[in-house]
């Protein structure tokens, strides 16, 4: 894969938020906040990103069931991958990190959004998400300077 940009995204706390957790159990749709899909799309739309996904949400779904599902929800961007899920105990960034190594040649110019911070030492390209708000437009103008810089 050459240099594209990436967006690592975790869903919980990113594009959802702790009022639509309980839907997703029977819904998952309900799951997803609009206006977090929204910054998203923005975010994808003025960067040309494409999507890797590190949340929870990887386990059990193929990339085309994670396509779908997005999709579903409205966002449009392509996702190319998923990151491993390690049988330990691992902290994200751990996982991020072996996605690239097997799936780039070199570093690619990449932001991580997620409500956590375990991304050891990768958290230059973290945007961590306030889980209460998700995703924001301000999160939105942070990674794309994170994607706009030189890698």
């Amino acid at each position: 894969m050459n240099n594209n940009k990436i967006i690592f995204l975790d869903i919980d706390g990113v594009l959802n938020t702790p009022e639509n957790w309980g839907n997703w159990v029977n819904e998952e749709l309900k799951a997803f906040t609009p206006e977090c899909v929204a910054n998203l799309n923005q975010l994808i739309a003025n960067t040309g990103a494409q999507l890797v996904i590190s949340s929870t949400w990887r386990i059990d779904r193929t990339v085309e069931q994670l396509q779908t599902l997005l999709n579903a929800v409205g966002v449009q961007g392509t996702v190319i991958g998923k990151t491993p899920c390690f049988a330990d105990i691992h902290p994200r960034g751990v996982e991020i990190k072996s996605w690239i190594q097997q799936n780039c040649e070199g570093w690619p110019n990449y932001v991580i959004l997620d409500d956590n911070s375990d991304m050891e030492d990768l958290l230059g390209a973290l945007i961590q998400c306030d889980c209460r708000l998700g995703l924001t437009e301000f999160d939105v103008v942070c990674a794309e300077c994170i994607l706009k810089e030189a890698k």
